[in-house]
């Protein structure tokens, strides 16, 4: 979104404008002076904030405003995301996001946003949270920089609050999220030890920066998220090597470039039969657009993998699936379909084969039907699969903990830029996702 500009918008008391769809009853308040001896209850004629229903009736009012009164467009695919047309009032594209109470715009004229405001305002009361340059949208630090032609995110402010939180602030620093060979499940287990950890909240909080900002620590918060039930020590020790990453890699952030590919481009990876305990296999995915991430996955595969085809295969599989969202997201947005397919890049030809090659064998004929979507997306030009060398495979590290080295190179092929330096080098080099093959470019 080219040439866009980025406003912000926060709804006070957005649960109140919700009409509840049934009777709903309250315990009389602390303090209230009841009317009658045997009143016990009083009954709500608005939504409330802690009620089951509140946020999806408000959602319903919300979305019922947006596109009846404003006519706005929702997505099919994103009920969240809105679009407007070029029509009387607006002068050009306007593109909402909504989360429960905060709107996130992205509009082609200041003058439109002004008369959303307006419009808007006649039925709720809320407060415009536009900064100049640098903005927060749900604990995301959004900045944009139209001279250098680049807009990233980040998440600075909520990182430092966590280092000071369990406390790490004064740690010494790790060069990567976790070792090679991370702690399994412990036989041995301190209750008492247990109690007095914030492990849940730690994972919790690192679940949310690996999704929104951090490709980087996607495997590392994945894998110490499962041990949720029944964590020790040991990997308590590697929930606290993260952080002491994270406390190195604070001012990373995922720079867009203005001039970078504007084709959606992924890759997929798997690391067969990873997990010990269960010897089910991990899939990983990442999709760039302008240069940078824009969705990314760790995930341990639901079945056992006789092979590492199989397992590859399967990975297939969820990326297409992510593919065919994105591509719902982005015409959405643009207004037209895309035209060309869109390139997945593997590093597995047996699995490319078989996606290929509708041919059953018997090293596949038990793979279930449902991950045989891949071969109906093939064959619609909806994706294509082409080879890319494992040491160049940015999804490697979402399937298995790298090294220093590694891990600095897939920050740099990834846009997350940790200092000025990177993010200048960064910005004067080539989006390698222009380059027809990925397997060319230089270590």
């Amino acid at each position: 979104m080219n040439g866009f500009k980025l406003f912000q918008a926060d709804v006070e008391g957005a649960f109140l404008n919700a009409k509840l769809d049934h009777k709903l009853y309250i315990n009389i308040p602390e303090g209230y002076k009841k009317k009658a001896k045997e009143s016990v209850a009083i009954e709500l004629d608005r939504n409330l904030y802690g009620t089951k229903q509140g946020a999806r009736q408000w959602n319903i009012a919300l979305t019922e405003i947006l596109m009846k009164e404003l006519e706005f467009e929702q997505s099919d695919s994103e009920l969240c995301l809105f679009r407007k047309r070029k029509d009387s009032r607006y002068k050009g594209e306007f593109i909402l996001i909504t989360h429960v109470d905060d709107i996130l715009a992205a509009v082609e004229y200041t003058e439109d946003w002004k008369t959303f405001k307006e419009a808007f305002g006649r039925r709720f009361r809320w407060k415009d949270q536009t900064t100049d340059k640098v903005g927060t949208f749900l604990g995301m630090e959004y900045e944009e920089n139209l001279q250098e032609g680049y807009k990233s995110i980040s998440q600075k402010g909520a990182i430092e609050k966590m280092l000071q939180t369990y406390p790490m602030s004064e740690s010494n620093i790790k060069m990567q999220p976790m070792e090679h060979n991370p702690p399994g499940r412990s036989k041995m287990r301190d209750e008492n030890w247990a109690k007095n950890v914030p492990y849940r909240n730690a994972t919790g909080e690192l679940v949310h920066r690996a999704r929104t900002s951090r490709p980087d620590i996607k495997f590392a918060t994945s894998y110490v998220s499962r041990r949720n039930q029944d964590y020790s020590k040991e990997n308590w020790e590697t929930v606290k090597h993260i952080l002491a990453y994270l406390k190195n890699t604070t001012d990373c952030k995922i720079c867009y470039k203005q001039q970078g590919n504007h084709d959606i481009v992924g890759f997929c990876d798997s690391d067969w039969a990873q997990d010990p305990e269960t010897r089910k296999s991990i899939t990983g995915y990442i999709f760039i657009l302008a240069g940078a991430p824009i969705a990314w996955c760790t995930r341990k595969q639901d079945n056992v993998s006789k092979s590492s085809m199989e397992s590859e295969y399967y990975a297939m599989g969820e990326a297409t699936m992510e593919a065919v969202y994105l591509r719902r997201i982005y015409e959405f947005m643009k207004r037209s379909a895309v035209e060309k397919p869109t390139t997945i890049f593997c590093d597995n030809q047996s699995a490319m084969k078989l996606a290929d090659n509708p041919i059953a064998h018997r090293r596949s004929k038990h793979i279930d039907v449902s991950y045989h979507f891949v071969r109906e997306k093939i064959e619609k030009k909806i994706v294509q699969f082409k080879k890319v060398d494992t040491v160049r495979n940015l999804a490697d590290g979402l399937t298995k903990g790298l090294g220093k080295i590694k891990i600095e190179r897939m920050r740099t092929w990834l846009g997350v830029v940790k200092s000025e330096r990177e993010r200048r080098n960064y910005l004067n080099g080539t989006d390698f996702t222009e380059i027809p093959e990925v397997r060319d470019l230089p270590s």
